[in-house]
């Protein structure tokens, strides 16, 4: 089972227990861990994420999943998941993953089609995008590239991280942001929309990958759903 890190902060206890409701029966082993409270709360993330990683290269571990406290799962989580586990557990060739990365389109360097128990999901090679909720790093890797953070001017480092490391996503998304009051902007931060959105923008984008033999649109996640339509103007 995967260990999720949760970062979390103590007086958002309405996070923590959304958290467990939606992430119950998704095969993950979840530990929460106290965020960090810094002025500026990506530094803090940035910071956290670091020193989850090199406690995990203590104990001699290869990969990390690291997940924020708004992060939901999107359908076929658990069979995805271990799809694309399963590609990159064995490859020495990326530093993190993204499990639900925005501003990908035109980004994208390589596609690499998962047919697996009936799904097909796509791994993509991107140099940039940005959001953080659900990052799987390969550990030695990760933490060789986030030396360079302060020297590069402490940057946003979601942004960064897709431009600076080498960073995989995947469409369908595996798991998006749920709306709710943002401790970093302090307002309701509306999320939700944009990832359906940008993940059928995407779809339409790769069509042709999602089924080579035609080129209309890729059906959704599972047989027997509603096939995507184009994304509007």
């Amino acid at each position: 089972m995967v260990v999720a890190h949760v970062i979390n902060l103590s007086e958002r206890t309405d996070r923590w227990e959304s958290f467990q409701e939606a992430w119950n029966g998704c095969d993950l082993q979840i530990v929460r861990e106290e965020a960090f409270r810094m002025g500026d709360v990506y530094h803090a993330v940035f910071l956290k994420h670091r020193e989850i990683l090199e406690k995990a290269k203590e104990r001699g571990e290869e990969h990390c999943l690291i997940m924020e406290d708004d992060a939901i799962p999107c359908k076929d989580f658990v069979k995805r998941f271990k799809h694309i586990r399963d590609y990159l557990d064995i490859r020495n060739d990326w530093d993190i993953f993204n499990g639900g990365m925005l501003s990908i389109r035109e980004c994208v360097h390589k596609i690499v089609r998962i047919d697996d128990e009936g799904l097909t999901t796509m791994v993509l090679d991107v140099v940039r995008g940005c959001m953080a909720h659900f990052c799987y790093f390969k550990v030695d890797r990760a933490l060789e590239r986030m030396k360079d953070w302060e020297k590069e001017g402490k940057p946003e480092f979601d942004g960064w991280y897709a431009h600076y490391l080498k960073s995989r996503a995947c469409i369908p998304f595996i798991s998006i942001q749920k709306d709710g009051v943002s401790d970093a902007t302090k307002g309701e931060r509306k999320w939700e929309e944009r990832f359906k959105a940008e993940e059928v923008s995407m779809k339409w984008a790769l069509r042709e990958f999602f089924d080579p033999s035609t080129s209309s649109c890729p059906s959704s996640s599972s047989p027997g759903d509603d096939t995507v339509p184009p994304p509007s103007a």
